[in-house]
């Protein structure tokens, strides 16, 4: 992914980790990229759309291996 939006992965890491909150630019360079578009509503608000294509990523293997908690929303990681 880091690669996909021009981050460093250490930055990447750090927002996957909670360390920093990202930034409206690092929201932006998801967004915009055509393959995460569909998560922009799920990012901005924890919430989905699917009648307008809008998702909630599927985190079913990284729960599997403990690398994100299963919850409702499926966004807190572990």
């Amino acid at each position: 992914m880091s690669q996909l939006i021009d981050i460093s992965v250490g930055a990447q890491r750090n927002y996957e980790q909670e360390r920093r909150e990202p930034k409206g630019d690092f929201l932006m360079k998801i967004t915009k990229h055509e393959r995460f578009k569909k998560y922009t509503y799920w990012l901005m608000t924890d919430e989905v759309l699917p009648e307008s294509g809008q998702i909630s990523p599927d985190f079913s293997i990284l729960s599997e291996l403990g690398i994100v908690e299963k919850t409702t929303n499926n966004k807190k990681l572990a």
